[in-house]
């Protein structure tokens, strides 16, 4: 399956914000990872036909950012209904052996993941953004934590990077 997903990080011009991205989305996809394999703007057999790169507060860049939020979002609380729906539904027993009709096992998986096709956001270190305050502590460069860490952001603008995933 093609998944729309989109990476936020943080630079001083574009290129160098697309090429970040780039190296986080590398390291989501290949064997055993949370992808097969992605496709950028900029990649002529790309589903994504939009710009390469947006800045996150220009108004097609939050958009995207919000949309790709919600998806997590819903999907989390699909899982979350179909998990709630089992319990009621189906011993523990049953459950363990996987007599439940709304895959159980798979639906608590959903649930739990940081990475892959339930999540469609990924942070400047290329963690899954799963709750929204995480999503805020990225748009505040992490601001939270103080120290050095933010501090190193500072200058930088902050873009969000789509890209077509399969999984």
């Amino acid at each position: 399956m093609h998944y729309l997903i989109g990476v936020i990080v943080y630079g001083k011009k574009k290129e160098e914000a697309f090429n970040k991205a780039k190296s986080i989305l590398e390291n989501l996809c290949g064997d055993y990872k949370a992808f097969d394999y992605y496709s950028t703007a900029d990649d002529s057999f790309s589903r994504w036909k939009g710009p390469k790169v947006l800045r996150v507060d220009c108004k097609k860049g939050k958009e995207l950012m919000t949309r790709l939020m919600g998806y997590t979002e819903k999907n989390f609380m699909e899982a979350l209904e179909l998990v709630k729906k089992a319990l009621g539904n189906y011993t523990d027993e049953e459950l363990f052996e996987e007599k439940d009709k709304e895959m159980f096992r798979h639906r608590c998986h959903c649930i739990g993941q940081y990475e892959g096709y339930e999540i469609h956001l990924y942070d400047n270190d290329g963690s899954g953004i799963r709750t929204k305050s995480h999503l805020e502590n990225v748009l505040s460069k992490w601001k939270c934590l103080g120290g050095e860490y933010p501090k190193k952001y500072v200058d930088m603008n902050i873009y969000i990077v789509p890209a077509d995933v399969h999984s």
